[in-house]
């Protein structure tokens, strides 16, 4: 696959995957002038970066950073209302995205 299919894969800017490639973080194959990047070695990069989990510490960190309504001592309802969680996303979720 090239760049552009890379990059829509990895969730990347084109730009950022010419960067993986040329840094060396993604290995890469030349035919001619085409730069060709295998299926195995794009997940092998994917599979390589830190998994995102929620240890409970951002919960906390959330109530320290919290804005607090005068008086009350309770975090605001929009800082309530607002708050969001990531989930941790695993690469086949990120295939069967591209899927």
């Amino acid at each position: 696959m090239g760049y552009k299919e890379a990059a829509e894969i990895a969730g990347v800017s084109i730009r950022k995957m010419r960067y993986l490639v040329e840094s060396g973080e993604i290995l890469a194959r030349r035919c001619g002038s085409r730069v060709l990047i295998a299926e195995r070695d794009l997940e092998a990069w994917l599979d390589s970066l830190p998994l995102v989990v929620d240890t409970g510490a951002e919960a906390e960190a959330d109530t320290e950073t919290a804005t607090y309504d005068e008086g009350e001592g309770v975090p605001s309802r929009a800082r309530r209302e607002g708050a969001a969680r990531v989930r941790a996303a695993s690469v086949p979720d990120v295939h069967e995205a591209a899927a």
